[in-house]
């Protein structure tokens, strides 16, 4: 399944919170996507003050610290929501045919 743009984006915030500071190789390799799709994330997050840059080195700032744990409590909320829902739908479908 292709992961959407959030999900890319969000994934390569998740590394620079779990690792500190990451070069563009290491992100790439751990996010698995190739360098210019990589740099152009970077230098998205880098012009909105989300991650800073330091020489080769990439940080996340506060800014996208805050970002990321609200990204991911809202990733978290939308897949428990949609086990729910096709629990419950798999649970209806069950009860209909019996």
């Amino acid at each position: 399944m292709r992961r959407s743009k959030t999900e890319i984006f969000l994934d390569i915030l998740k590394f620079l919170v779990l690792d500190g500071s990451l070069r563009v190789s290491h992100l790439m390799r751990k996010v698995n996507l190739p360098y210019d799709r990589v740099a152009l994330y970077l230098k998205f997050a880098v012009n909105n003050f989300i991650v800073n840059k330091k020489g080769q080195f990439y940080t996340i700032t506060s800014f996208g610290l805050l970002i990321y744990k609200e990204c991911k409590g809202e990733r978290l909320l939308r897949k428990n929501l949609d086990e729910y829902f096709k629990k419950r739908e798999e649970k209806t479908a069950s009860t209909r045919f019996s």
